[in-house]
């Protein structure tokens, strides 16, 4: 097996074209979330160091009790630092009697790392302004086969969101969010007795929206288009095991578009393209990856890290009960590195495909769903061992 030490952490989607939870989705996940994706559950933020942009802060009304929150199981780990993670989510709402919410946020695997988030939000003005601030710590130790390396590091990050309703109707939806972002970084490799540290701030405003429409009985749309500009300063090495950064400015451009098509009463389609662009060299923070539990299921997580790409998947679902629904799938993802990290003979460009099955149950405050994924194709994986078929778990129990 060709282990390759930039490929660690990412996150498994290139963008979102989420919207935010409710309660009522335990029973019916929101149509636009990935089929392995469990309601409420802020994965995307959990799989990349210092990356907050992906948090959607849940709408909270009057009458929510005071407290909720989730106890939470899944294997979307890197082995490398652990793959089976043990997580938890508790909200406290409503404290200032202004649809505001504390939340505080701690998966891990308890091997390698681990990752903690505190959260506040709330609604303010005529306008319902959603506005809010995060803490989140993140660290990661390589264990097994990579230990020899000694490689370890953490990142801090302080954020700060603004996101303004545009329009507000049954059938579309727009709004605007302002983030900033202060990260420091911490990577040390022992072994070769290198360290960086690097303190990046960025600014990203994204523009999202969704409509429903009754094009062959009906549907629903989802959109995003972002731009993130920031700088980062590196002290020491601009190497790390993510790869190689540029010291300076950058500049990120992200898109996503997803459609959710009724087919039969029981029976539904659901599309997504999700993308990103840059022409500098990004930190971890910034980069993406095509492959993992939200990317092509069939590779490892941090498959494919890079600076630019993009990532589709087609899922067709069938309602088998109430509570039971079944999927079968297929995802392609291409990705792109603007320069080698410290394996100079990784290849800049990757491309992966795979296709295959998952079934899940939603009742009684529970979710659990699982996919097994095969490849289309023969490229190996390079950031862990091949798997057929790779099958990915997850288990929630809300309260």
């Amino acid at each position: 097996m060709r282990m390759t030490l930039g490929l660690l952490f990412a996150v498994a989607c290139v963008t979102d074209v989420t919207h935010a939870y409710t309660p009522a989705d335990v029973t019916h996940p929101p149509a636009d979330l990935r089929f392995q994706e469990a309601p409420g559950i802020d994965l995307r933020s959990t799989l990349i160091l210092g990356a907050t942009r992906h948090y959607l802060p849940q709408p909270v009304s009057t009458d929510m009790p005071t407290v909720t929150g989730n106890l939470e199981f899944d294997n979307y780990g890197n082995r490398f630092v652990g793959v089976n993670r043990l997580g938890s989510t508790l909200n406290l709402n409503n404290l200032l009697g202004k649809k505001d919410q504390l939340s505080l946020r701690s998966p891990g695997s308890g091997e390698g790392g681990h990752y903690y988030r505190l959260a506040y939000h709330l609604t303010a003005g005529p306008w319902d302004t959603q506005i809010g601030v995060m803490w989140a710590d993140m660290a990661y130790e390589l264990k097994k086969e990579l230990a020899v390396l000694e490689a370890e590091g953490d990142v801090s990050t302080l954020s700060a969101f603004v996101i303004q309703p545009l329009i507000k109707r049954d059938d579309f939806n727009l709004s605007l969010r302002l983030q900033y972002d202060d990260k420091q970084f911490d990577d040390r490799l022992d072994l070769a007795y290198m360290r960086s540290e690097k303190d990046s701030k960025s600014v990203s405003l994204t523009l999202n929206a969704d409509s429903r429409d009754d094009f062959f009985g009906s549907g629903r749309n989802y959109f995003s288009l972002g731009w993130t500009q920031g700088d980062v300063d590196i002290q020491g090495s601009p190497y790390t095991v993510t790869g190689y950064t540029d010291d300076g400015r950058f500049g990120v451009l992200h898109a996503g578009l997803a459609r959710v098509q009724q087919l039969a009463p029981r029976l539904s389609l659901h599309g997504q393209v999700n993308g990103q662009w840059s022409q500098d060299n990004l930190d971890e923070s910034e980069k993406l990856q095509i492959g993992g539990a939200l990317g092509v299921n069939a590779y490892p997580q941090s498959e494919g890290l890079a600076d630019s790409g993009w990532l589709a998947s087609l899922e067709l679902r069938y309602a088998l009960t109430e509570s039971w629904q079944a999927a079968v799938f297929a995802d392609h993802g291409e990705s792109h590195r603007n320069a080698a990290g410290l394996d100079p003979s990784e290849a800049l460009r990757t491309q992966r495909s795979g296709a295959g099955l998952g079934l899940r149950w939603s009742a009684y405050n529970w979710h659990i769903n699982a996919v097994a994924a095969w490849k289309l194709g023969n490229a190996d994986a390079t950031s862990d061992n091949d798997k057929t078929p790779r099958v990915w778990t997850q288990i929630v129990r809300y309260f």
